[in-house]
């Protein structure tokens, strides 16, 4: 890694987790449900892009942290857009369970 935190892949991870960071604080501002959700939706455009998408894959945590998210988002609050927000950013349907962290 150089000293602008990008790696030998394709990704900028401090320009990653800063932009992530302010999408994750711009949503305390709403108040209705409609607005988070708007918000949310930016986030997880976000993370369809290529660059967040190898971010994703040489950081398993994170990772799985927004598969349980979107899980959460889908079954708990009934949210059926997730399920189409996770096959856009990994490629396939959403598991049935949540995912538990293992490190790699």
């Amino acid at each position: 890694m150089d000293r602008d935190g990008v790696t030998k892949f394709v990704f900028n991870k401090n320009r990653i987790c800063s932009d992530i960071s302010k999408l994750l604080h711009e949503i305390e501002w709403y108040y209705t449900r409609d607005g988070k959700i708007a918000c949310a939706r930016k986030i997880f455009q976000y993370l369809e892009r290529y660059e967040c998408k190898c971010f994703m894959d040489s950081h398993n945590k994170f990772k799985t942290t927004v598969i349980n998210k979107l899980h959460d988002l889908y079954n708990i609050d009934g949210l059926r857009e997730a399920k189409t927000w996770y096959r856009r950013i990994f490629g396939e349907r959403m598991p049935l369970e949540k995912v538990l962290y293992q490190s790699p």
